[in-house]
């Protein structure tokens, strides 16, 4: 995870990893939840004021 982490952060690559894994989705900043092929859910991980914090 660390080397996916480093090239999504240090050259701008987007990573789409596909997981059942909740403790190796909560990596991502961005989540889609599908169900039987269709989009269940779409949004961020956390909270905006939290993505936000981290950033500072």
């Amino acid at each position: 995870m660390e080397v996916l982490q480093a090239l999504n952060r240090d050259d701008g690559l987007t990573i789409v990893m596909v997981t059942h894994e909740e403790d190796m989705a909560q990596f991502a900043d961005r989540l889609i939840w599908m169900v039987d092929g269709r989009i269940e859910r779409d949004g961020p991980t956390r909270p905006e004021r939290e993505v936000a914090r981290d950033a500072v």
